[in-house]
C-alpha cells in the first residue's frame, strides 16, 4: 500500500497547474473551432471573378 501512496504523491497536480492545463485545452478547442469554421466558409463561399 505504501508504493501506491508514493505513486499518488508523485503524480499529484497543483491547482494552478491544473488550471493552466485546462486553459490550454480550452484554447485548443477554440482554435480548432475557428479553423473548422474558416475551412467550412472557405469551401462553401466561393468567389467568382470575371
Amino acid at each position: 500500500m505504501t508504493s501506491l501512496s508514493s505513486l499518488t504523491v508523485a503524480f499529484s497536480v497543483s491547482p494552478s497547474l491544473s488550471n493552466f492545463v485546462g486553459s490550454l485545452i480550452a484554447g485548443l478547442v477554440v482554435l480548432v473551432a475557428i479553423g473548422g469554421a474558416l475551412a467550412l466558409i472557405s469551401t462553401n463561399d466561393r468567389v467568382t471573378r470575371s
